[in-house]
């Protein structure tokens, strides 16, 4: 009796430890669970918030260089738009955050000057912080370049150019229309292509001579290179006109001389126009490392074909394929209509082709903001 006691008493103890090792186990097991519980949900809240916090750094240093790249080769402007539009586009996670700005290729020319900006900034974590993790550094960079442009300026001095001003389209200073005030003004101020040359001269101030260069095609009739694709342009006196010089340009650049001194005659050959622009640009004084652009101004319908100038074409269908084979040669091209008397459809499909745009000026006094609005997209950089 004694011994089966014993045994049972062995027995009784040998169960209750049983049953406190399971609920130890159990216990372990419980949480283990949840650690890893917490861990998966902090991964899931707390990574996410990483993430975004990541592409929302991405996306401000992305615009602050790329802000920065269109105001090189000036690296302290540069470095100040980029300071603009980092504070513009930071997350507030970044609000303590300072962006680092380089420009590896400072002083190296024009070949590729790059802006370089990256920035650090803390992520508080709330799941994860309760697993040893409160925080974590998230970086982002971005690298911009400044594009090296060749630019064909190719603008209409058609005798429509002149009909603002003048009774026929023959703009001869003998049968100029006498202005408001009575007086018969220069010849050089016939409308609209007094508009269209000062706006012309502004449009090459938005471009640099370090990087770029600009070419100027005027077209009637007939189409001439009246300048070769140059540095010569974007001088301190391009802007400033005097009707008392034969040009109206006062110390001007090369390129803003020529444009101020075209005469308006003759008729619409937009295809040679395009022709001539598309030979200087691969064949003439063009870059092989360059953005090859045409910007293409008219005021009136395509209605003259090939450099000898006959009508015994469809002049549009031309001008058209001389676009076709522009773009195809890599050219992008720009298109700016004058007034009502244009083909919207026709300027519209040769920017199409060209993968540009087509903007249409109303009236003479739109001309300048159609031309700071090609400029503007022909500045854009593609971030790297």
């Amino acid at each position: 009796m004694r011994t089966h006691g014993r045994l049972r008493r062995l027995a009784g103890g040998l169960v209750r430890r049983f049953v406190s090792d399971e609920r130890g186990i159990a216990i372990v097991i419980v949480t283990g669970g949840l650690v890893a519980m917490l861990g998966v949900v902090g991964l899931t809240l707390d990574g996410g918030r990483y993430y975004e916090t990541r592409r929302q750094l991405q996306n401000a240093v992305d615009a602050a260089a790329h802000a920065g790249a269109q105001e090189l080769p000036d690296t302290d402007l540069a470095e100040a738009k980029a300071q603009q539009y980092w504070d513009l586009n930071k997350p507030s996670v970044a609000d303590g955050s300072t962006i680092n700005v380089t420009f590896p290729d400072a002083g190296s020319g024009w070949a590729d000057a790059r802006i370089q900006i990256d920035v650090d900034a803390t992520v508080n974590f709330g799941i994860l912080a309760l697993l040893g993790t409160p925080n974590a550094t998230v970086g982002a960079f971005a690298e911009a370049g400044a594009q090296v442009k060749d630019i064909a300026v190719v603008l209409d001095r058609s005798g429509s150019m002149c009909i603002q001003s003048h009774d026929d389209f023959d703009c001869d200073e003998s049968d100029r229309r006498p202005s408001p005030d009575g007086d018969v003004t220069p010849a050089w101020s016939w409308e609209p292509i007094r508009s269209t040359q000062e706006a012309a001269v502004t449009f090459s101030t938005f471009f640099t001579p370090v990087y770029d260069r600009l070419g100027l095609v005027s077209y009637s009739r007939y189409a001439t290179l009246d300048e070769a694709l140059t540095t010569d342009f974007n001088d301190p006196g391009d802007t400033t006109f005097d009707d008392d010089t034969s040009s109206g340009c006062v110390n001007c650049s090369e390129f803003a001389d020529e444009v101020l001194e075209l005469a308006p005659d003759g008729s619409t050959n937009i295809g040679y126009a395009i022709e001539v622009a598309q030979n200087e640009l691969l064949y003439g004084n063009g870059r092989v490392n360059a953005a090859k652009i045409m910007v293409v101004m008219t005021d009136g319908i395509a209605n003259r074909c090939y450099s000898y100038g006959t009508s015994s074409c469809n002049a549009e269908t031309y001008a058209y394929n001389q676009a076709v084979t522009a773009a195809n040669n890599g050219i992008a091209i720009y298109t700016i209509g004058l007034g009502p008397s244009v083909n919207d459809t026709l300027l519209q499909n040769i920017a199409n082709v060209g993968g540009g745009i087509y903007l249409n000026a109303p009236t003479a006094d739109d001309l300048e903001a159609t031309f700071e609005a090609i400029a503007d997209a022909i500045r854009i950089r593609i971030l790297q």
